[in-house]
């Protein structure tokens, strides 16, 4: 998944998300990158590299994770965007963008986003990487780096950690590559600067006329029964880092399901801090929904002087 200042709030020992940027009517999506994937130490994991937040150099408080797979050009152009956006006004934040590479293409795509964001962090992953590191992905039929992003998520946090290093009270905002801000990423984020919640998100409902309710391993749907599992969109998200441990550790044990109602469910059931973006912070959003690039700037035109995300800029 901040503006003007650190993006701070209640975690543990981790370190995560966000960016900052005046207002301005052009459209911006997101993304940073520096470095191939680092394969993960013995001992290692999400909680490791959380813990592990504060050891490093550079003294990072904030991460916004974005993720894709074939990005369109207009998103290419948002992920230098939002990298120049960091870098001159959050120095202390980072972007990561999380490419998965599968398909014979995979190399020839990481390649065009390191030489569009050359000064952002670059994580890359296939999903046989995705199923080495939690097996249990690998008896369910309908898990794929399409329908599971939790983990690919939880990889991304673990590669960052080793490569900066990561100031604790961190937060973790995931995004989808087609997204895009009104009155730019920084400003959204800072929005939420002092919002103590450890899963932000347009919201979520109870999953049970949902096409996927069933979509989850043997051990999730037993620890969450029907009438607790929640579902709610992916576009835009931010994690505290106690949630994303307690998501790590439970994809290790194989609970996990569909990402839309994995963190959804672990986060209400679990007891932790659940909210929902304010409104007037999500603007032009749905399944079905695509806007080209002068659509898209239309829209902005349309919420002056109010940052918010929307969904889906197909350029």
């Amino acid at each position: 998944m901040t503006v003007g200042a650190h993006c701070t709030a209640s975690m543990f020992r981790a370190s995560l998300v966000a960016a900052l940027l005046p207002c301005a009517t052009r459209v911006h999506a997101l993304s940073m990158l520096q470095g191939a994937a680092v394969p993960p130490q013995p001992g290692g994991g999400t909680a490791a590299s959380l813990a592990a937040a504060g050891h490093g150099g550079e003294d990072v408080d904030c991460l916004v994770v974005v993720r894709t797979h074939r990005p369109m050009p207009g998103m290419l152009e948002r992920f230098r965007e939002h990298t120049e956006d960091l870098r001159r006004h959050l120095p202390s934040a980072r972007l990561v963008i999380s490419v998965d590479t599968s398909g014979p293409d995979g190399p020839a795509v990481l390649e065009e986003v390191r030489r569009h964001a050359p000064g952002a962090i670059l994580h890359s992953y296939g999903w046989g990487d995705v199923v080495a590191r939690y097996p249990a992905l690998a008896a369910l039929e309908f898990a794929s780096a399409w329908s599971f992003h939790t983990e690919p998520l939880l990889l991304a946090v673990e590669h960052a950690g080793r490569v900066l290093g990561l100031a604790g009270g961190a937060r973790v905002w995931a995004l989808e590559d087609d997204v895009f801000f009104c009155g730019g990423l920084s400003a959204f984020v800072s929005a939420y600067e002092a919002d103590p919640s450890d899963l932000l998100g347009i919201g979520d409902t109870p999953t049970g006329h949902w096409l996927h309710r069933q979509a989850g391993s043997a051990a999730f749907l037993r620890r969450y029964p029907a009438e607790v599992r929640l579902a709610g969109p992916e576009v835009v998200q931010r994690f505290s880092a106690r949630l994303l441990e307690q998501l790590g550790r439970q994809a290790e044990e194989g609970v996990t399901a569909w990402s839309e109602m994995f963190a959804a469910t672990a986060c209400r059931a679990g007891g932790f801090l659940c909210a929902g973006l304010r409104d007037e912070h999500v603007g032009v959003h749905g399944d079905k929904v695509t806007l080209d690039r002068q659509q898209a700037e239309a829209a902005c035109r349309e919420r002056l002087g109010v940052p918010s995300a929307n969904h889906a800029a197909k350029f």
